[in-house]
């Protein structure tokens, strides 16, 4: 029971990776701070985040049983 990251990839416009596991999962990531982030999961906008004054994201990905590409942009 739990999540498995994998291909992550880091790039100057944002980060990318691989969710993997069973149930839902909140993923907290550190990018720059007080910044506006368009997160696209399974290739589909789910819209714009800020993060907040120490660069932390946080987003919730349901799983149910397949994996899910995550990608997060500087907007």
């Amino acid at each position: 029971p739990g999540t498995t990251v994998h291909e992550f990839a880091e790039s100057a416009e944002g980060v990318s990776f691989l969710a993997e596991g069973a149930h839902s999962t909140q993923v907290t990531i550190g990018l720059k701070e007080d910044t506006d982030y368009e997160v696209f999961l399974k290739g589909e906008s789910i819209g714009v985040v800020t993060t907040n004054l120490s660069g932390k994201l946080n987003l919730s990905i349901d799983l149910k049983q397949e994996d899910v590409s995550v990608k997060i942009v500087e907007a």
